[in-house]
């Protein structure tokens, strides 16, 4: 008995090699956005027309996000770049010394 593929099988093995096709000819920044290339390859039309608007939706929520850890960070920000300077300082005084040592040879 030989059993026909069904509609919903060919369109599905067709989407998969459609989207592997599709990775592999599309030229992409870097490696790391296969992923969601593959992905999109795979929503329907209706899903597709959403992606725009969930994404700004992500965007505004990471930006949220980043605030509310600035803000909660703050002091240990200022914190870090006062010793940054400090260090910096430290650094050039340190060469400086070096310097005036090997001239005194």
């Amino acid at each position: 008995m030989v059993m026909e593929p069904q509609n919903g099988d060919i369109a599905v093995s067709l989407s998969a090699s459609v989207a592997s096709a599709m990775a592999c000819l599309l030229p992409l920044a870097s490696v790391s956005q296969q992923p969601y290339l593959s992905e999109l390859l795979s929503f329907t039309l209706d899903r597709l027309h959403k992606e725009p608007e969930l994404l700004r939706v992500d965007t505004e929520r990471i930006q949220r996000q980043m605030l509310e850890v600035a803000v909660g960070n703050y002091r240990a920000f200022i914190s870090a770049a006062d010793a940054l300077v400090a260090i910096k300082e430290e650094v050039s005084s340190i060469n400086k010394h070096l310097e005036s040592m090997m001239c005194t040879k």
